[in-house]
């Protein structure tokens, strides 16, 4: 466990998550002289606990080669010592970058946990995103209640997606502008072909941002 002593500032290139829908900031820290090393997200047990394991179980597996390595919790405190919010702390995989694109791929064939499947948490935010991104699927009972659970809207959300027949989908983009509603269209994105289609309109978007962001030599 650490106290928070790094220069700190939240993060802006967030391609998807709850952070990019205005949920629990993510902050970059930077060093003395001022590059962006770290990254502090709040803490998640099964989070945390995946990053543990992996780097006290498995310290040769390859996978180490796309994951960022984790140094620990942050703890900010109030005067008196009291813990106000916990964090943990990995590498900023960005650091090398200038003007970095980012696509957000989940990967896996299901997106939520055991423990929601018992969750009945009425979520009535979820059900203004399912009415407005799913239409189709709102029944006449959640049209009356106006909400939902969180189960529902995971579920809701695989199944009119590519994680159950390709392990994973693509839940975001960050760093530039794209030419259209990118939420929108990788709403639509449910087959391979439609996959590879948004792969390649994410190249191609990047390398227009790039070329319009380019500056001509003085």
């Amino acid at each position: 466990m650490t106290v928070r002593n790094r220069i700190r500032r939240t993060m802006s290139r967030i391609a998807a998550g709850h952070a990019s829908q205005g949920g629990v900031a993510i902050h970059v820290e930077f060093s003395e002289d001022g590059r962006p090393l770290t990254i502090l997200k709040i803490l998640e047990e099964v989070e945390m606990e995946t990053y543990t394991r992996l780097q006290n179980k498995y310290p040769d597996d390859p996978l180490h080669k796309f994951v960022p390595s984790y140094h620990g919790i942050v703890k900010d405190v109030d005067e008196n010592g009291g813990t106000i919010s916990s964090f943990i702390r990995i590498d900023n995989l960005l650091l090398e970058f200038r003007n970095p694109k980012v696509m957000d791929i989940k990967i896996g064939c299901r997106t939520f946990l055991e423990s929601e499947c018992t969750n009945m948490k009425s979520r009535p935010d979820l059900y203004k995103r399912m009415a407005k991104e799913y239409p189709a699927e709102v029944t006449e009972e959640e049209r009356e209640s106006q909400t939902i659970t969180k189960h529902r809207w995971m579920t809701l959300r695989d199944n009119n997606s590519t994680i159950g027949s390709l392990g994973f989908r693509i839940d975001g983009v960050a760093g530039y502008e794209p030419h259209s509603d990118a939420k929108k269209l990788l709403a639509d994105v449910r087959t391979q072909a439609d996959t590879s289609r948004m792969f390649r309109q994410f190249c191609d978007a990047v390398v227009d941002s790039d070329k319009s962001s380019a500056v001509s030599p003085q």
